[in-house]
């Protein structure tokens, strides 16, 4: 029996993994988002999207700026500055309203005013668009997502709509429901509550299976939470003071934190942390679970790791420096 929990200890923690710092980007200042694909890594920092050689690190080339421009973008408050994909011949951004498409080297392709149609959007293989609308009925609050043709920003079908946690005009609540999606090659996938669940649907917003870990069991948020997320928010927000009376927390974290893709398999994170790594649920494309790992990842604040991405089984996360000017690129193998 001894041997046994041995042999289970030394399995846990070979799924522990460490993360390699490997060189400093002193042109960063305060990135958002690190995607890598093909021989390139993509860093996104309002206003610019800098592109580097994922063989020697190096800069190839870099774009954008703020404005109203053709190509140029339009600033938005909160922490999302730009929303970017990338995909094969393409990089799709979108700002404050509008919709940027450009070809993989910078190049300004077209755009599209968006204010009026959604937000969050992200392009699908099939040429269309998935995005978040709100929708108001009965005088409640809802999210919904929808499908739009990427060409006029037609609205083409609504697929998915949940109820929102906050309503206007009562209280803010935290870590409550809230509707993302996550694309990849063949389907769309959505998450939102407090079970570990994931809509999938096809292209064209039909459903086509639903993942769910069973055994699965909330995590609650303790006093330590609360306490560190005003802590944060004291500083992130210049309207906290205004606020403060009227933020509430349920009782248990959202199930998922974040999915992320690699060579058919979805990492999905939770809020939990352990052993300086976050858990992560492994699942094929069809749903099947695999395994739970930790991830090495790098806490920015209560809310969210800094920058990261996985590909070809590695960990790229973006680091801030506190001792040099610049962010630190740190690589990780999964195992």
């Amino acid at each position: 029996m001894k041997t046994f929990i041995i042999a289970v200890m030394l399995l846990i923690s070979s799924l522990v993994l460490t993360a390699e710092k490997i060189l400093t980007f002193s042109e960063l200042v305060n990135p958002h988002k690190i995607i890598v694909e093909g021989d390139e890594i993509i860093v996104e920092e309002f206003p610019k999207i800098y592109v580097y050689s994922i063989k020697d690190f190096k800069l190839k080339h870099s774009f954008g700026k703020e404005g109203e421009g053709p190509g140029e973008f339009l600033r938005r408050s909160g922490y999302v500055r730009l929303n970017i994909t990338v995909m094969k011949d393409l990089i799709f951004v979108e700002s404050n309203g509008r919709l940027t498409f450009f070809s993989r080297k910078g190049e300004y392709i077209r755009q599209l005013n968006s204010a009026a149609a959604g937000y969050l959007f992200k392009p699908l293989p099939n040429g269309k668009l998935v995005a978040n609308r709100d929708v108001v009925a009965a005088n409640t609050l809802y999210k919904a997502l929808n499908l739009f043709d990427a060409e006029n920003l037609k609205l083409e079908k609504q697929f998915f709509q949940i109820k929102h946690g906050t309503q206007p005009g009562k209280a803010i609540i935290l870590f409550d429901k809230v509707l993302r999606s996550y694309v990849d090659d063949k389907y769309i996938y959505v998450v939102g509550g407090f079970d570990l669940i994931i809509d999938v649907f096809d292209l064209e917003g039909n459903p086509v299976l639903k993942i769910q870990k069973k055994d699965y069991e909330p995590l609650k948020i303790s006093e330590e939470d609360k306490k560190e997320t005003h802590a944060h928010l004291k500083i992130a927000l210049s309207s906290y003071p205004r606020i403060k009376d009227r933020l509430k927390f349920p009782e248990n974290f959202l199930a998922i934190r974040n999915i992320v893709f690699d060579d058919h398999l979805l990492y999905v994170t939770t809020y939990l942390r352990k052993d300086d790594g976050l858990e992560c649920f492994v699942f094929n494309q069809k749903g099947k679970f695999l395994k739970k790992i930790f991830l090495p990842l790098v806490k920015e604040n209560i809310f969210r790791e800094y920058p990261y991405d996985i590909y070809k089984g590695k960990i790229y996360q973006l680091v801030e420096n506190d001792s040099e000017e610049g962010w630190d690129l740190h690589i990780s193998k999964i195992k």
